[in-house]
């Protein structure tokens, strides 16, 4: 194998790939890259079993197709550090060569028939999101997977298809995320399964990879999900398991009281209350009265304070106490000029927050 490259595109793929190799494990392959050069392409591959990588080099000069392993850390150092253009990489009996203009590195690795197959995006008919959508679709959900749960679909992000929306859910038991995103259809795709429950990791590297603009396509095939975005496309095991009925826990909106808020103030307020909280403090309290809402946080060792806000408020006194937390979470993957509507139903019911573009928000309240 012997081929040269645009160093630049070569080492963002790289470290694309990187991040989905094996950091540690008992097969040294899987920390390596594979590089597959064809006689007109090139591939960067990374899998650790659970996800695979598959990414199309752009303007490759092959001399010889081939293939060979290599060790994405120390490549990565060493081109990040060279200010060369291009560079040339060759395979050796011993691993690969790598040759830039004023140096050169032999580079060992593994033997490239160890690596186990890495799938190719090969469905006709799939399903396709815009870029942008996906990319909010993932930021506003992954991140209420919990993380520790011994239940595999706790921990994953379920994936729905209601008519023409793709409807992404992820829930810890304490809060529940929830965003949809209009889907596209080509040719004619298999009908969608149930439960699809998609690891967050997998989600996050897509989500880093879907840039701004174009499509990005999937489908679900046996117990994996397959993603192609541009010159890349990626596959991972689906995580077993029931999601919750997600539907029956969530707030009704037709007999709340509600209120509208803005995310940036809003966000601002709660830091400033929850910096007197310490580890076992627990959380704030959200007052509202006569247009007015009041956010205190008392701390046992440290003090007390409140902030307060004007709100468009009538009626009843509400006294709520939830967990800054879960709150500010939500609010870290918003603009801070977002509009928020939020409904409540009394102090011991779960708080529904909604945003004009599609985004849910539910949070269970802690006792008085």
């Amino acid at each position: 194998m012997k081929f040269s490259c645009p160093r630049e595109p070569f080492l963002e793929a790289l470290q694309s790939a990187a991040s989905v190799a094996a950091s540690r494990s008992p097969k040294p392959v899987l920390q390596k890259v594979k590089l597959e050069v064809g006689s007109e392409a090139a591939f960067l591959l990374a899998t650790d079993l659970e996800l695979g990588i598959r990414i199309r080099l752009p303007d490759v000069d092959v001399n010889t197709p081939g293939e060979v392993m290599l060790p994405p850390a120390q490549l990565g150092q060493i081109l990040r550090e060279a200010r060369d253009e291009q560079f040339a990489l060759e395979s050796t009996d011993q691993g690969a060569r790598l040759r830039l203009a004023n140096a050169e590195f032999q580079l060992l690795g593994e033997d490239p028939e160890e690596f186990p197959p890495v799938a190719q995006f090969e469905a006709d008919s799939c399903y396709a999101v815009e870029s942008e959508a996906y990319a909010e679709l993932v930021r506003r959900t992954a991140f209420a997977a919990d993380s520790e749960s011994i239940r595999q679909a706790l921990s994953g992000v379920l994936w729905e298809l209601e008519d023409d929306q793709l409807v992404a859910v992820a829930t810890d038991g304490r809060r529940l995320a929830k965003k949809e995103a209009p889907v596209q259809r080509a040719g004619t795709p298999a009908a969608w399964p149930q439960d699809v429950i998609v690891p967050p990791r997998f989600l996050q590297l897509t989500e880093r990879l879907a840039g701004g603009e174009g499509q990005v396509e999937f489908y679900v095939e046996s117990n994996h999900i397959h993603v192609r975005l541009a010159a890349v496309s990626m596959h991972a095991r689906l995580l077993e398991g029931r999601f919750p009925k997600w539907r029956d826990v969530f707030p009704s909106r037709s007999d709340a009281r509600k209120t509208e808020l803005v995310a940036g103030p809003l966000g601002a307020a709660l830091r400033q209350a929850a910096a007197l909280l310490g580890p076992d403090d627990r959380g704030v309290l959200w007052q509202f009265d006569s247009g007015e809402l009041v956010i205190s946080g008392q701390g046992v060792e440290v003090g007390q304070g409140q902030v307060r806000l004007p709100v468009a408020w009538e009626g009843e006194k509400l006294v709520i106490r939830l967990n800054p937390k879960y709150v500010l979470d939500f609010l870290r993957v918003l603009s801070p000029e977002t509009s928020l509507t939020v409904y409540f139903h009394s102090s011991d019911a779960p708080v529904l927050i909604e945003t004009e573009d599609g985004s849910s928000y539910v949070i269970m309240p802690m006792a008085l």
